[in-house]
């Protein structure tokens, strides 16, 4: 009996998996608004920012630990090696090349695959202007294609939504398959301290 129940719970978990989460993100001027829907529309969720609204925050909202509060407790030493080190490290077994592909596969899934943005849009600064707007051709050109970019000053009139999808099972795929790379376990391995085989492995700068 706890079996069949086992096996029942297992097969909801996957069918909530499954079902993908659809985002829309609608724009309008400096105002964005978020919307989130998963199960088939049941639950839903909005977030609305305006980008001209300036949070202020109070120094009383603001809660400063101290790290040392306790004398008594001191930081054991541990055999971690350093985190020069560890990037050298990181670098040489390849953990950045797995961060890329899991960022791209990431992309490739999440990605917007409908809707339009048009108008006219410039931050007054012509780097970080032409820096985002080099950023929506890499990545939206089908979706900003109609966008005007203006570098001499700053306006922004843009309208329009996007709409994408993500399915959690496969984000827990492109996690997992990451986790269990051989690079990042060598990785963890090196930064507990234990190393392959009986030479110690060093990472030199």
């Amino acid at each position: 009996m706890m079996m069949y129940l086992l096996i029942a719970l297992l097969l909801v978990l996957l069918f909530l998996l499954v079902i993908p989460v659809t985002y829309a993100i609608s724009l309008k001027s400096w105002e964005l608004t978020l919307t989130i829907r998963y199960f088939f529309g049941w639950y839903k969720k909005e977030k609305r920012w305006n980008f001209l609204e300036d949070d202020e925050v109070g120094s009383d909202d603001i809660e400063i630990e101290e790290y040392a509060e306790d004398t008594a407790e001191t930081v054991k030493e541990t055999e971690h090696p350093s985190w020069a080190n560890q990037l050298v490290y990181a670098y040489r077994v390849g953990v950045f090349r797995e961060i890329g592909k899991a960022f791209g596969r990431l992309w490739a899934h999440s990605k917007p695959r409908d809707g339009a943005i048009a108008g006219t849009f410039g931050t007054g600064d012509p780097a970080l202007t032409g820096m985002i707007g080099g950023w929506c051709h890499a990545f939206l050109s089908h979706i900003t294609r109609d966008m005007i970019w203006i570098y001499t000053e700053r306006k922004n009139d843009i309208h329009g939504m996007i709409k994408g999808r993500v399915v959690p099972f496969y984000l827990l795929w492109i996690m997992i398959r990451f986790t269990v790379s051989s690079s990042v376990w060598k990785f963890i391995q090196y930064r507990k301290g234990k190393y392959h085989g009986r030479r110690k492995e060093k990472a030199h700068i």
